[in-house]
């Protein structure tokens, strides 16, 4: 019996791992999130360099989390990475149909 109990006792290294883990999921959530609306709302318009390190202040989140977030939009058509130089809003078709698409849906029905 004294053995089940120290089995199901958790190594707290793997309990912590797990939670910063946990935690980095949920920053780079929030991260794409708001990119996201940001890149839609147009408040990043369409060619705008993005710029880890100022990601990083406006979004309040570490270099990882911002990284992710961009590849997430990457591959969501609303990012583009470029070579070499970092990532900027995507300037293809993508993004005008989802501003097109945001526009018709403002419009009253009755035009």
């Amino acid at each position: 019996m004294e053995e089940s109990h120290q089995n199901s006792v958790a190594d707290p290294a793997e309990t912590l791992n797990g939670a910063e883990s946990a935690s980095s999921a949920s920053i780079t959530s929030r991260a794409y999130a708001r990119l996201k609306d940001d890149i839609i709302s147009g408040a990043l318009p369409p060619g705008s360099k993005l710029k880890i390190e100022k990601l990083r202040k406006t979004y309040n989140a570490g270099t990882s989390p911002i990284r992710e977030a961009l590849s997430l939009l990457t591959s969501d058509h609303l990012v583009e990475r470029i070579d070499q130089r970092g990532f900027r809003v995507a300037i293809s078709g993508t993004y005008l149909q989802l501003l097109k698409s945001r526009y018709i849906k403002a419009l009253p029905l009755g035009r």
